[in-house]
């Protein structure tokens, strides 16, 4: 990334919404040295019952149910999502999944795993998209990120920037954030915590 941006300028942002994704991430570094960020969107299938009957609260009452399930899948971090409406997906959630580069270095695995987990939750009426990165994107996610790589940690920031658009959101913000565990005090302490 040629730019110390962290707000991606095409979409308009809550601030707060925003502020609260980038704060999130930087608690994450506080607890773990290496991350990989994996997007994913959660949407439902056009033919099914639930892409027609669905409404915000149903989403948010499946993504909450999907959280659980991550619990038990090895290496994620933690996660972030934020609910939309859309006309061609209609209600649907954008996930970012942080993995733990110490324990997994590959977000494709973990995806199939969280995939599967989706397509249970819903009963098989709902699909999970992994937002795969691109040569021509100016950013990409799925890299080991280390904590005190600052482009690598914007980049990250920039990423969640979408997801806290303004567009799509006509029953207002509705998202959630992991919790996260105190940082472990095994191992050498880093050099930043030192002072």
């Amino acid at each position: 990334m040629s730019t110390h941006r962290t707000t991606n300028p095409n979409h308009p942002t809550y601030p707060e919404l925003e502020s609260h994704l980038h704060h999130h991430v930087d608690n994450l570094f506080r607890r773990y040295s290496k991350l990989i960020l994996l997007r994913i969107d959660f949407a439902y299938l056009s033919h099914s019952s639930e892409f027609i009957l669905q409404d915000v609260h149903g989403l948010c009452a499946d993504m909450v149910q999907l959280e659980s399930r991550l619990a038990d899948i090895n290496g994620i971090a933690g996660y972030t999502w934020v609910a939309e409406y859309g006309t061609n997906h209609r209600y649907h959630a954008h996930c970012a999944i942080f993995i733990n580069g110490q324990l997994r270095n590959k977000a494709w695995p973990i995806f199939l795993e969280i995939e599967k987990q989706w397509k249970s939750v819903t009963e098989n009426e709902g699909y999970a998209h992994r937002c795969t990165p691109q040569r021509h994107y100016r950013v990409r996610s799925e890299e080991l990120t280390e904590h005190d790589n600052e482009m690598g940690v914007k980049t990250m920031k920039y990423i969640l920037s979408y997801m806290a658009k303004t567009e799509q959101k006509p029953d207002g913000v509705h998202s959630r954030c992991s919790s996260i565990p105190d940082r472990s005090r095994r191992g050498r302490p880093r050099k930043h915590d030192l002072k």
